[in-house]
């Protein structure tokens, strides 16, 4: 898709928002937005509909990625690489490995294509958290187009990444951490867990005894304050998660994770991103609004085989009226272009005909 889109990426505390926009050949990140967030409390994300407005950003060409933790997620085999196969026998081959009903969820593929094979990454949410998304992004006034899994959304960034691999970007927040698995041919697994940054902040108050909100103050001073040591022994758990989880992916793909990319708000906290890299091997780098990035660019790759749950019940159905405006002046002077040339032909038509009448009257005059 070309033209501006925008990556929306809610979280508990912050919501960033991403605007990119799309050329033939070139790709520009335009601006970066960073909101107050109380999605998970109040269902509301403060001044996003202002944000918008005030940005001038497209309240429909959205990609935005569910901000709960999926209920399950799986990889189905394919001999085949066509989506309209796949289409055609992925429900069936997904109820045969799901321990849900598929028609109580809401659930969506990403096909990964492997030479004459493929693997659909499945990932299934319960219908409320779908609804309660779109819900808040209705109040404010955003319709968006794409609604995906985050650590899906990851494989947009394919041409951003270190070629060595496998690689996995480990994208930390306050309520879950993404991990996105990439081998030579791009992406290949997926997983989030809810052991974020929330069970930091939640030690800390534990630790010292004092309110949620006055441990979350400490735990953003990061590894330079007081509290150094406190919050390094609260981080025992997101890093035990993330060893744990690279152990999971090297025993699947059978290969050793050769590059870990650390991203989001809790790898920029003071000191933390290079005790996580001093204690995980090839640890490396970090990107605060990565997954906003991602998102915008998955979400205006238009690619039948990327995830995104607005079908069936939950299907796009705005006007367009953005998309709209954008051709209003192509079709104008489209219109302009064919009276132009209606009045050119008719012109030289009515010339002819004229033209004829003269002849033939000069015709019949010899003939007398």
């Amino acid at each position: 898709m070309y033209g501006k889109f925008v990556g929306l990426d809610i979280g508990r505390d912050t919501t960033k928002v991403v605007l990119i926009r799309r050329g033939f050949r070139s790709l520009e990140l335009v601006r970066t937005l960073t909101l107050k967030s109380e999605f998970f409390n109040q269902g509301n994300i403060h001044n996003l509909s202002s944000a918008f407005s005030e940005n001038s950003l497209p309240t429909n060409e959205v990609a935005t990625a569910v901000p709960f933790e999926p209920i399950s997620i799986k990889v189905i085999h394919f001999p085949f690489v066509e989506p309209k196969k796949i289409d055609q026998v992925y429900g069936f081959e997904l109820e045969n490995v799901s321990t849900f009903d598929p028609d109580d969820k809401v659930h969506g593929y990403h096909l990964v294509r492997r030479e004459n094979k493929a693997e659909a990454l499945v990932c299934m949410f319960e219908k409320d958290h779908i609804e309660d998304l779109l819900h808040v992004c209705s109040e404010q006034g955003v319709d968006p187009k794409i609604v995906t899994y985050g650590p899906v959304a990851m494989a947009a960034l394919e041409g951003y990444m270190p070629k060595e691999r496998p690689l996995i970007i480990t994208d930390i927040g306050a309520t879950h951490i993404g991990f996105s698995v990439f081998d030579q041919e791009g992406i290949r697994r997926v997983r989030s867990t809810s052991k974020a940054g929330d069970l930091v902040t939640e030690s800390i108050s534990k630790t010292l005894g004092v309110p949620y909100d006055d441990a979350e103050s400490i735990k953003r001073e990061g590894l330079v304050g007081d509290y150094a040591n406190t919050v390094r022994e609260s981080l025992n758990v997101v890093l035990g998660e993330i060893k744990k989880t690279i152990k999971f992916f090297e025993m699947e793909l059978k290969e050793d994770i050769k590059t870990v990319l650390l991203s989001g708000g809790m790898s920029l906290m003071p000191g933390i991103s290079d005790y996580l890299k001093d204690n995980i091997s090839s640890a490396a780098g970090q990107g605060l609004a990565a997954q906003s990035f991602a998102l915008a660019l998955y979400g205006s790759a238009l690619k039948r085989s990327n995830l995104n749950y607005r079908k069936d019940e939950y299907q796009y159905t705005g006007s367009d009226e953005e998309l709209k405006k954008k051709f209003v002046v192509p079709s104008v002077l489209l219109s302009i272009i064919l009276i132009l040339l209606l009045y050119r032909h008719a012109s030289s038509y009515f010339e002819l005909k004229d033209r004829v009448h003269r002849i033939e009257g000069q015709i019949e005059s010899n003939q007398r």
